[in-house]
């Protein structure tokens, strides 16, 4: 019996169709010994003409890099977990240029360096790793384009950033599973010593906002302050983190983790960004501005920001008292029902008694499964 698809879906139309034909010398081929080794040799003639191209188009045999999907769509978040056999956080130590100018093959005007870094692992939040230092490549935007570059930022790493990488295996060697943007997250908040590890690589994307999976890992390395963080650059990138916090773990999670920020021993800095944070974008999470508003030791531009806040907030709790009477589980403009149930359980925690009440109401009389605890009036 001959073996029929050898290329199977990557092979081209023709070879495909061709292939769908063989299948043995006792269907159409009646048999005939003739008739089956020609329609052997065309296969063999299309394969061969398909491997030289491209070996032709990638320059080199076993060299076909696989960047070009990042000119098509960008990946999410979670596509990167999906593709990546590890995911570590490390500190770079060295970066180096191994491939220099290399075309893009489905925009050849741009010029590409496959590039080679060295970091330092400090938390293996995804695989069975063990090495302290780690190699791997990327694909990055070669400084040789003489028109420059006015794209989305670019991936491209210096000594001494300390970021996530979500990295694949390719040939016995480690690269990045996304080139070309930047898909690495950096770490602001310092080094982390007792990080669970999921080791679990096939299961990572569908246990991913579990409290046990992959982005709660994630959630915990950008939002929770370890050893020698940046105060700068957490209260810079604090609302990208707690959103991508969202995106791998949930809302809660992350609610939960920008309360830790809100410490007395915290820096001001830090409480005042979590707080407004969590006033503005979490449901009855604003407790903390009456605790900033008097603290006379935080600077007159702080206290004015947790003032207008706070006017910001009576306007929009009188529209959603309005919103959650009339219709409420349209009051925030979410399509998710799980989504809306989440909302409405963080508006438990709002300062106003009459706001938890209406909360508490809706999610009883919408939600008979869960048991329902209202708070006291």
């Amino acid at each position: 019996m001959v073996k029929t698809n050898v290329l199977g879906r990557h092979a081209p139309a023709g070879v495909r169709k061709t292939l769908g034909r063989c299948s043995g010398p006792t269907l159409s081929d009646g048999g005939d010994p003739r008739r089956m080794r020609s329609r052997l040799a065309r296969i063999q003639i299309a394969i061969g003409t398909t491997t030289l191209l491209l070996m032709a188009s990638c320059r080199q045999a076993l060299q076909c890099d696989y960047f070009d999907f990042d000119f098509q769509k960008p990946l999410d978040y979670d596509q990167l977990i999906f593709r990546s056999s590890a995911i570590v956080v490390g500190t770079v130590v060295s970066v180096n240029v191994t491939r220099g100018g290399v075309p893009a093959r489905k925009a050849p005007h741009l010029l590409l360096d496959e590039t080679r870094v060295e970091i330092r692992v400090e938390n293996v939040l995804l695989g069975d790793l063990n090495q302290p230092r780690l190699f791997f490549k990327f694909f990055g935007i070669s400084l040789q384009n003489k028109a420059g570059y006015d794209g989305p930022p670019p991936y491209r790493v210096t000594p001494g950033d300390r970021r996530v990488f979500f990295l694949t295996e390719d040939r016995g060697e480690y690269r990045s599973a996304g080139d070309v943007r930047d898909y690495t997250l950096p770490v602001w908040s310092g080094l982390h010593r007792n990080i669970p590890t999921v080791k679990d690589v096939r299961g990572a994307y569908w246990t991913l906002h579990r409290s046990d999976g992959v982005g709660d890992r994630i959630s915990a390395v950008l939002l929770e302050l370890g050893e020698n963080y940046s105060l700068e650059g957490m209260v810079h990138d604090l609302s990208s983190m707690a959103h991508i916090s969202e995106t791998l773990s949930t809302r809660k999670a992350t609610v939960g983790r920008l309360q830790k920020l809100l410490g007395l021993g915290r820096e001001p800095p830090i409480r005042v960004a979590a707080c407004l944070l969590l006033s503005e974008r979490y449901p009855g999470q604003y407790g903390c501005l009456s605790i900033l508003a008097n603290d006379e030791s935080l600077p007159a531009d702080a206290r004015n920001q947790v003032a207008a806040m706070q006017a910001k907030l009576r306007d929009s709790n009188a529209r959603l008292k309005l919103e959650l009477r009339k219709r409420p589980l349209y009051a925030f403009h979410i399509d998710s029902i799980v989504g809306v149930r989440d909302e409405l359980e963080l508006l438990l925690d709002d300062p106003d008694p009459e706001l938890r009440q209406l909360a508490c109401a809706v999610l009883r009389q919408n939600f008979r499964s869960r048991h329902v605890r209202c708070p006291p009036r």
